[in-house]
């Protein structure tokens, strides 16, 4: 049996006539007595009772129309599921992003949610390295991160989201407090918190580069993998952090001061970051809540 054979039994099982069947398939009367009559033979039982005045449905036929009714509707949503999936209206897209980075993806994904609701968004931040990793791997198809660690011939495609500024974050009543200005040399010595290479290789990489054009080796005290434990350190005294100001200021439960530092070689660009090789079709429709056109 095929299926123009079950959409013909189950137009006669609906309409209980022939004629008004063929005048809904928009074939002929005789074709559609041909079609019902090879299913009946291939599945070797009677599924109407004809005379010359009317067709009823056995009950083998009754209990085969409910079930093909019900196969054909699941075969319906299953044509209709893979043309969305194939068009990127519906699927499942794995979004990452750095610790307090909710601040640049909150109202986007808000938005998607509503304009793509068959759209999954799976969301977690892990750290510095395994986000990059994921984005070369293929297991995350976006994400938002720092320039730092961004280099020539990465299989990646960014657009920049925002400018930050790299500040040292200490408590309140720090001995730097009392300063207006600060530049990185003003650490030496210092006792710093910071978080561990394993979390962000590039990022680690980054901040002692800058240490060592300034001649020293930083006095890093203690380190931690987890931002959140990172900051509560500083709070508490153990030492200050070189991050950037504004992921401070998501923690504002924290009693913290965010000085910013005047080097000029500082700054940092939030980037949305995705695979130049995507085969995903749902991840334009998030790109372009961004701006990213023409993919």
């Amino acid at each position: 049996m095929d299926i123009k054979q079950l959409h013909c039994f189950t137009t006669v099982a609906k309409h209980l006539n022939f004629s008004e069947a063929a005048k809904h398939l928009a074939i002929t009367q005789s074709t559609v007595s041909y079609q019902i009559a090879e299913l009946e033979r291939q599945l070797d039982m009677k599924l109407f009772v004809r005379d010359k005045h009317s067709v009823k449905l056995t009950t083998s036929g009754t209990i085969f129309a409910q079930e093909v009714t019900r196969i054909l509707a699941d075969l319906n949503e299953a044509v209709n599921k893979a043309w969305m999936a194939k068009s990127g209206a519906a699927g499942n897209l794995q979004i990452a992003f750095l610790s307090s980075m909710e601040r640049v993806l909150g109202d986007v994904v808000k938005r998607f949610a509503v304009t793509h609701p068959n759209i999954n968004l799976a969301l977690n931040h892990p750290s510095m390295q395994a986000l990059h990793d994921g984005l070369k791997d293929g297991s995350v198809d976006a994400g938002v991160t720092f320039s730092i660690g961004i280099e020539p011939g990465d299989p990646l495609n960014y657009q920049r989201l925002s400018c930050e500024d790299t500040a040292v974050i200490m408590p309140l009543d720090h001995p730097l407090a009392t300063r207006e200005h600060l530049c990185l040399a003003d650490l030496k010595g210092v006792p710093i918190v910071a978080m561990t290479r394993e979390s962000g290789f590039a990022a680690s990489d980054w901040a002692m580069e800058r240490f060592a054009k300034r001649g020293f080796i930083p006095n890093i005290v203690r380190r931690t993998s987890d931002l959140g434990t990172l900051l509560f350190m500083v709070e508490s005294g153990l030492g200050v952090a070189v991050l950037t100001r504004q992921t401070v200021e998501y923690y504002s439960n924290l009693k913290l001061l965010a000085r910013k530092l005047e080097d000029e070689d500082l700054a940092v660009e939030v980037m949305l970051a995705w695979s130049k090789h995507s085969t995903n079709p749902c991840l334009p429709l998030f790109l372009r809540e961004f701006g990213v056109r023409g993919l």
